[in-house]
């Protein structure tokens, strides 16, 4: 589990990472940052190679470079990757109340607004998979 203290809004919350993630995570507080800081001091868990902290333009540039590098052909900003890491729990059943969470969305309501996407991808998988869709009788 990951504390966020001050996240979007200002929102402290709690989310789970996975055990892929922890240990990247691990391996740049062991290794990466202390070289980063060069024996200086920061608040930040992720600064820039010039010690200072990430600033969210910075962030946003790295998460562009790195979807052109991976050919992703699609248009990827932060908001949208923090967004896919919560639906994609609730396409797979989890409850949207622990995409609020999450999110840290303080009213429900505001996380059903991404379920337009879910749904959107429940209409496209039955026009690629039922039968009638496609012409064959079943």
């Amino acid at each position: 589990m990951l504390r966020i203290n001050g996240g979007k809004f200002n929102k402290d919350r709690v989310v789970p990472l996975t055990w892929l993630a922890c240990s990247f995570l691990e391996t740049y507080l062991k290794a990466i940052r202390p070289a980063l800081l060069q024996g200086g001091v920061s608040d930040r868990v992720f600064i820039s190679q010039r010690a200072a902290p990430l600033s969210k333009n910075a962030l946003g540039e790295l998460v562009e470079k790195y979807a052109r590098i991976a050919e992703v052909n699609k248009h990827v900003t932060c908001h949208i990757w923090r967004h896919s890491c919560t639906m994609h729990p609730v396409k797979n059943k989890a409850n949207l109340r622990h995409g609020q969470e999450l999110l840290g969305h303080r009213d429900l309501s505001t996380t059903e607004r991404y379920l337009h996407l879910i749904i959107a991808d429940l209409k496209e998988a039955h026009r690629q998979c039922h039968p009638r869709e496609q012409g064959v009788e079943s």
